[in-house]
C-alpha cells in the first residue's frame, strides 16, 4: 500500500480512484500498482466519473486545462509534452538552458531558454493551470508524478522526435558538468537522464542509425553515469551509440572510435576484462592504421591496455605496454602531459607489484622533477606525480618519507584546486592510512571525517566514492576499538600480575 501512495504522490482524487477501483474489483494493492504503471490510461477509464469534478473524470479536467494552455501559450503546451521525457521533480532554467546548445532544438524551445525571464514566463502560466508547481529553494519546479503519468500517456508516448530531443538536451548539459566541481549538477541531471533513456528503450531498438548530436549526447550522458559509478547504464548508453555509429558511418569514424574506447572503460571497470581487452585492441590497430603510433588516441589506448594488463596480473606485457607508450610519448607528446602521468603511474605500479621497488622508485623521482621543471610544482601534474611518489613510499614502509610527500600533494591542492576539489579528498584518504600505520589514530580519524565530509557535500552521500570513504572511515574506527579493547585487556592483565606478585611476595614473606 505505501508503494501505491508513493506512486500516487497523496493525490486525493488519484487515491480515490485507485480506492474505487480495488473495492469494485477485489484487487490487491500490488497488482492495481502492476496495472498503473503498464496500463495507465486503459485502468484509469475504467474508474467512473468523481462528483467533485462536474466536467467529467480528473483526465478530463486536466485536458482542458492543456487546451487552454495550448491557446494561451503553445510553447508552454510542448514543454509540457516534452517534460514527459524528463523527470517530474526538478527542471531548472540552467538545465534547460545548457541543453539548448545543441542545433537539433526547435526555434518554440530556443525561446523559452533564451532568458530566465523568458523561462519563468511559461512555467508561470502552467502553474496558473494547476499543472506545475514552483520551489523557490533551488529555483525549480516540478509536475505532480501522476499528472506526468498523463502526459505521457495522454500527449507523448512514443514520439520518437521528443524522445531525441530529451536525450540530446539531457546530454548537452551533461557536456557543461562534467568538471569535479559540477557534482551537484551530476546528481541534478541523473534522474532527467534515466526517464530519458527509459523512454527510449521502450520504442527503440538498440542498434537504431543516430545521428552525430545524438551520439555525442550519447557520450556525454555514458560519462554522466559513470562518473555517478552507474556503469551498467553507461555499458548499455555506449552499447546503443556503438552500433547506431558503426550503421550510419562504419568503423573508422572518429565518434566511433571514440565511443569503442568509452565502452571498453566500461567493460574494464566493470571486471569485463576479455571484453575490454577485445575493444582496447581494436581501437588500437584502428588508432595506429589512422593516425599512427604518435597520435593521441594510440598513446591514450596504450595507456589502457598497460592498465588492462595490470589488473589481469600479466606484469610483464603491462611494463612493455607502458614503456612503449612513455618511449612515444617523451618522443613526440611533450604537451599530452595526462597521458604521460597516467603511463608513469601505472608503470610505476607495475613495477612495485614485480617487487621492483628501486626501479619504481627512481621513476616517480624522475617524474616528478621533469614536471616541476616543465611547469612549475604547484601544478596539478606535479602534485599528482608527488603523491604516487608518496603512495610508493607508504608501501615500502617509509612512512616518515610518505607522510611528508602526501602532505606537500595535499597542501598544493587545497591551495591550487581547493580544499574540497576531488584530487584533494583522495590525498587525503591516502594521508590517513599513513597516519594510522604510523600508530597516529586520532590524526587518522580527524583526516577520514575530513574526506567524508568533503565527499558528501561535492557528490552527495549516494555517491560511491563518498560510500567508500565512509566504509574507510567505518573501519577505522573499529580497529581503533579493537586496539582500545586489546590495550584495556593489557592493562588489566598487568594490574592482576602485579597484584598477584604482591600477594605471592607477601605470602613468602609470612611463611618465612
Amino acid at each position: 500500500m505505501d508503494s501505491l501512495l508513493k506512486k500516487l504522490g497523496g493525490l486525493p482524487l488519484a487515491i480515490v480512484q485507485a480506492g474505487q477501483y480495488i473495492r469494485e474489483t477485489g484487487t490487491t494493492f500490488q497488482r492495481y500498482l502492476c496495472l498503473y504503471e503498464t496500463s495507465w490510461s486503459d485502468l484509469l477509464a475504467e474508474n467512473p466519473r468523481l462528483r467533485d469534478y462536474p466536467n467529467g473524470s480528473i483526465q478530463t479536467t486536466w485536458t482542458i486545462s492543456y487546451e487552454r494552455v495550448k491557446e494561451l501559450d503553445p510553447a508552454a503546451a510542448k514543454l509540457l509534452e516534452l517534460w514527459a521525457y524528463f523527470d517530474s521533480q526538478d527542471l531548472y532554467f540552467v538545465f534547460l538552458e545548457r541543453g539548448s546548445q545543441s542545433s537539433e532544438t526547435p526555434d518554440w524551445f530556443q525561446d523559452i531558454v533564451r532568458s530566465e525571464i523568458a523561462f519563468n514566463r511559461v512555467m508561470k502560466t502552467l502553474i496558473k493551470y494547476s499543472l506545475v508547481e514552483s520551489h523557490q529553494g533551488n529555483e525549480s519546479y516540478s509536475i505532480h508524478p501522476v499528472v506526468h503519468d498523463w502526459c505521457l500517456e495522454s500527449m507523448s508516448k512514443g514520439n520518437a522526435h521528443l524522445i531525441a530531443l530529451a536525450l540530446t538536451i539531457v546530454g548537452f548539459a551533461a557536456r557543461f558538468t562534467l568538471e569535479a566541481e559540477e557534482w551537484k549538477h551530476h546528481q541534478r541531471l541523473v534522474p532527467h537522464a534515466n526517464r530519458s533513456v527509459q523512454q527510449l528503450s521502450a520504442i527503440d531498438e538498440p542498434n537504431a542509425t543516430i545521428d552525430q548530436e545524438c551520439a555525442d549526447a550519447f557520450l556525454c550522458l555514458g560519462t554522466l553515469y559513470t562518473i555517478r559509478g552507474n556503469e551498467s547504464e553507461a555499458e548499455e548508453i555506449y552499447q546503443r551509440a556503438l552500433n547506431g555509429k558503426e550503421k550510419a558511418n562504419g568503423l573508422g569514424h572518429a565518434t566511433t572510435h571514440q565511443i569503442i574506447i568509452m565502452l571498453g572503460l566500461s567493460y574494464h571497470r566493470q571486471g569485463k576484462l576479455v571484453e575490454a581487452e577485445r575493444l582496447y585492441q581494436r581501437a588500437l590497430n584502428r588508432g595506429e592504421n589512422v593516425g599512427g603510433p604518435k597520435d593521441g588516441y594510440t598513446l591514450e589506448i596504450v595507456h589502457l591496455l598497460g592498465d588492462l594488463y595490470t589488473d589481469q596480473g600479466k606484469f610483464i606485457e603491462a611494463e612493455k605496454t607502458y614503456l612503449r607508450g612513455l618511449d612515444t610519448s617523451k618522443e613526440a607528446w611533450a604537451p599530452d602531459y595526462t597521458t604521460v602521468l597516467n603511463t608513469v603511474s601505472g608503470l610505476g605500479f607495475v613495477y612495485q607489484r614485480q617487487g621492483k621497488l628501486m626501479e619504481a622508485e627512481k621513476l616517480l623521482e624522475g617524474a616528478v622533477n621533469t614536471f616541476e621543471e616543465a611547469l612549475g610544482p604547484e601544478s596539478e601534474y606535479s602534485l599528482k606525480a608527488v603523491e604516487s611518489l608518496g603512495r610508493l613510499y607508504a608501501y615500502q614502509d617509509k612512512l616518515i618519507e610518505a607522510e611528508k610527500m602526501l602532505k606537500r600533494a595535499f597542501d598544493g591542492y587545497e591551495k591550487e584546486l581547493g580544499p574540497e576539489h576531488v584530487s584533494a579528498l583522495f590525498c587525503l584518504s591516502s594521508l590517513a592510512k599513513v597516519y594510522a600505520d604510523q600508530g597516529q589514530w586520532v590524526q587518522a580519524e580527524k583526516m577520514l571525517q575530513r574526506a567524508l565530509k568533503g565527499c558528501e557535500k561535492l557528490m552527495g552521500a549516494d555517491h560511491i566514492i563518498t560510500i567508500g570513504t565512509r566504509h574507510e572511515l567505518n573501519d577505522l574506527k573499529g580497529e581503533i576499538s579493537r586496539r582500545a579493547e586489546q590495550s584495556e585487556e593489557k592493562s588489566t592483565l598487568t594490574r592482576n600480575n602485579i597484584t598477584t606478585s604482591r600477594l605471592g611476595k607477601r605470602a613468602y614473606a609470612s611463611i618465612s
